[in-house]
């Protein structure tokens, strides 16, 4: 998860715990709802029917999301305490099966450099998308397939692969622990 002034970027597929801290003691239940962005109902997301741990649900993040989240305490009397989060939650797509992927972990890209090393050229940028993780070195730059990459000059011929470096904050997706060892 990262955020930017009020807005979070969740990875689609992941399990994450919501919880409402500080919630109103002694309520018969919790429910959670995610509010869309474009108008149309709530989305239930769960309940805490037992919170002696603390008031939270444990939820996964779906495909294409764009909203906010809310919870609601419901007391035995019939009223009813709202919270409503002031932030922005959004998420792209799911990581793809099978293969080793990276993507962005922050909001904003990653450089893509020619060779792997920081004295050559940073040649392109990956955004918040996945991209194929061909291979990797003794010292963890990444060769990725550099087919969705944002070029720095549009004038310029898109290259088919480039590296990456970990330093560039990245989240490895899929079965990524038995990337080939490749020498530049």
């Amino acid at each position: 998860m990262t955020g930017d002034a009020g807005n979070w970027a969740l990875q689609a597929g992941d399990d994450i715990r919501i919880v409402w801290e500080q919630a109103p003691p002694g309520a018969e239940r919790y429910e959670f709802t995610f509010e869309p962005e474009e108008a149309g109902p709530a989305v239930f997301l769960g309940e805490d029917l037992e919170p002696s741990d603390g008031v939270s649900i444990l939820w996964t993040v779906p495909e294409h999301l764009a909203g906010s989240f809310e919870a609601a305490a419901y007391f035995a009397d019939g009223s009813i305490i709202h919270a409503e989060w002031s932030g922005m939650v959004y998420s792209g797509t799911i990581p793809p099966a099978g293969i080793c992927t990276l993507s962005a972990s922050t909001i904003g890209a990653v450089q893509l450099y020619s060779e792997p090393d920081f004295e050559s050229a940073v040649v392109a940028y990956l955004l918040f998308e996945y991209t194929e993780v061909l291979g990797r070195t003794s010292d963890d730059w990444y060769l990725v397939d550099a087919s969705a990459a944002s070029m720095l000059d549009a004038m310029e011929p898109k290259p088919e692969t480039g590296w990456v470096t970990p330093i560039d904050r990245i989240d490895l997706h899929g079965p990524c622990e038995d990337l080939p060892l490749v020498r530049p």
